[in-house]
């Protein structure tokens, strides 16, 4: 069985959906990891306290201990939950 020929029409188009599912590929990638690299930075800015004002030092490490206490908080909660360990 011979192929039936293929207009310059449609070898165009197969060209460009190509091109187009290439980008898409190169774009998917890129997206993921900028999306994780957004968030991480969100985080270490949140427990950096960078989101305050910077000039009251007193304030900046407030925030610090403050968000290193309740992440320590947090993770002791998790852990009497799924043991009953600690409370």
């Amino acid at each position: 069985m011979t192929k039936p020929p293929i207009s310059p029409q449609d070898e165009q188009r197969q060209h460009e959906a190509r091109e187009i599912l290439e980008r898409v590929e190169r774009g998917g990638e890129s997206v993921f990891g900028g999306a994780l690299q957004k968030a991480g930075a969100r985080v270490s800015d949140h427990f950096a306290g960078r989101d305050g004002d910077r000039a009251d030092r007193v304030e900046l490490w407030a925030k610090r201990i403050g968000r290193a206490l309740a992440a320590m908080f947090f993770v002791l909660l998790i852990v009497n939950l799924a043991t009953g360990w600690f409370f």
